[in-house]
């Protein structure tokens, strides 16, 4: 995905996805993240599925990855778009 596609997907991306991500990256289940998160697992099924979309991704497996390769450029794109940084 080319950084402008990258950036754009990390706009989309709140808080409440960031921990869902978290714990997908950790290798929890959607039935587990549903746990922890007091969720319904559909409500993180329909989440996963949007994260998909967002992420231009085909599967869990590859939202994963997906994470784990862009979550520290998330991070600090969200503390450059908060004007934590210069």
């Amino acid at each position: 995905m080319p950084t402008h596609a990258v950036d754009v997907a990390f706009e989309r991306i709140n808080l409440r996805h960031v921990r869902l991500l978290g714990m997908l990256a950790d290798g929890l289940t959607e039935a587990e993240v549903a746990v922890r998160l007091d969720l319904s697992t559909s409500a993180v099924k329909s989440t996963v599925e949007r994260l998909k979309t967002i992420a231009d991704v085909g599967s869990t497996r590859e939202l994963r990855s997906w994470w784990v390769k862009n979550r520290a450029r998330f991070l600090d794109y969200a503390e450059e778009a908060a004007g934590l940084r210069a």
